[in-house]
C-alpha cells in the first residue's frame, strides 16, 4: 500500500484559536493544576518544534502529520490530560442524536437511489465541518455553533477539488457490496448525522459496515468507547436503525489514537474484520487526505472530506472548505 504522510508547509506553527489543546487543557476539569500543566505542555511541545526547526531528524523526524500529532498527544497524556475535548464532544453529541431522525427521514424522502445517495454523501460532507482541529471552525462552533441542514445545502459548487461522485452514483446503481468498513472521524454531527444515516443505507441494501474508531481520545473525535454509547442510544428496543435491521453493523477498535491514521499499524481485530472487506471509506481530512489521499488499496475504496486548513486546499489546488471526494474501483478484486 502506497502511503501519503503529506504535511503542510506551516508545520510548525501552533494555532492561536479555540482548538489550541493549550487553551483547552487549561479548562480541563478533570486534571489537577489544569493551566500549570497546560502551560508546561505548549512549552514542552513548542520546543520540540523549535528543536525540528533547527534539525528535522530531532524528536523521531523528519516531520510529518503522523509525528507532529503523535509527539503533541504524547505531550498532552504525560501531563495527566486523557481527553481534553470530552466536554463539547459529548454536548454535540447529545444535539446531533436528537437530530437523527429528522436527518433520516428527510434522506428516506428521496425516492431516486442516485439522489438519496448524493444527499447522504452531501450529509456526510456537511457533518465533517464539526471539527475543532481546525482554526477557523472551531472559532464559529465556539460563538455562533452550526446548523447540520444549512450546511449541506451551503457546501461550495461542484465540481469539488476531486470529484468523482458521479461516477460513483453510476456504480451504486448497478453494484453492492458485501461489507464495507468506515473510518469515521469527528463526534456530533459528523458521525451521527454524516456518517451513520450512510451506514444505514449500506445496511439496507444488505452490506455488512464495519464502523473503525479510534481507541484513544485526540482533538474531537469519536472514540470506540464513545461510538459504543452512541449506536446503543440510536438502537430501538428490537436492534433497528429507524426500521433498519442494524445486525450487520459492527463496530471496531482501530487501534489509533491520532487524527490522522497508518493503515499499516490498525488493530489485529480490525485487521481481521477487514480482510474480506471489498469497500473501505476513509473520513475526514486526517484520514482521508492528510494520510492516505494516495494510499492504494486492494478493493474498491471512497476517501472523502472537507478541506479545512488553507495549507491543504492550495497544495491541493482547490478552496478552503471544498470538497473531496475520491472513489478507486478495483476490478476482478
Amino acid at each position: 500500500m502506497k502511503k501519503n504522510r503529506w504535511c503542510p508547509p506551516n508545520v510548525y506553527k501552533v494555532p492561536a484559536s479555540s482548538s489550541n489543546p493549550t487553551q483547552r487543557a487549561e479548562n480541563d476539569p478533570t486534571v489537577i493544576d489544569a493551566p500549570i500543566k497546560a502551560e508546561k505542555f505548549a512549552q514542552r511541545y513548542t520546543a520540540m518544534l523549535e528543536d525540528m526547526k533547527k534539525n528535522p531528524e530531532s524528536n523521531g523526524g523528519p516531520p510529518d502529520c503522523v509525528l507532529l500529532c503523535r509527539l503533541r498527544e504524547q505531550v498532552l497524556r504525560e501531563l495527566g490530560f486523557r481527553d481534553i475535548f470530552k466536554k463539547v464532544k459529548d454536548e454535540e453529541n447529545a444535539k446531533a442524536i436528537s437530530l437523527f431522525e429528522g436527518v433520516v427521514r428527510l434522506n428516506d424522502a428521496i425516492e431516486d437511489d442516485s439522489k438519496r445517495v448524493e444527499n447522504l454523501i452531501r450529509g456526510i460532507l456537511a457533518g465533517n465541518i464539526f471539527d475543532l482541529g481546525s482554526a477557523q471552525l472551531a472559532e464559529v462552533f465556539a460563538k455562533d455553533g452550526m446548523s447540520f441542514l444549512a450546511s449541506c445545502q451551503n457546501l461550495v459548487s461542484r465540481p469539488w477539488v476531486i470529484d468523482d461522485l458521479d461516477d460513483f452514483k453510476m456504480k451504486w446503481t448497478t453494484k453492492t457490496w458485501k461489507k464495507a468498513v468506515i473510518f469515521v472521524d469527528n463526534s456530533g454531527a459528523d458521525i451521527i448525522l454524516g456518517v451513520l444515516p450512510f451506514a444505514r443505507e449500506l445496511l439496507r441494501r444488505g452490506t455488512t459496515v464495519v464502523l473503525a474508531a479510534n481507541d484513544l481520545p485526540s482533538i474531537n473525535d469519536v472514540t470506540y468507547p464513545e461510538l459504543v454509547e452512541i449506536i446503543s442510544k440510536l438502537k430501538d428496543e428490537n436492534g433497528q436503525l429507524m426500521g433498519v435491521d442494524a445486525s450487520g453493523l459492527l463496530i471496531a477498535n482501530s487501534g489509533n489514537d491520532l487524527p490522522v491514521i497508518d493503515l499499516s499499524n490498525v488493530s489485529p481485530d480490525l485487521a481481521y474484520l477487514a480482510s474480506d472487506a471489498d469497500l473501505v471509506i476513509l473520513e475526514g481530512m486526517g484520514r482521508a487526505i492528510e494520510t492516505n489521499l494516495y494510499a492504494q488499496l486492494k478493493c474498491d475504496s471512497i476517501k472523502i472530506g472537507m478541506v479545512k486548513h488553507p495549507e491543504v486546499a492550495q497544495f491541493l489546488g482547490g478552496r478552503l472548505y471544498d470538497c473531496v471526494f475520491k472513489y478507486h474501483e478495483v476490478l476482478n478484486y
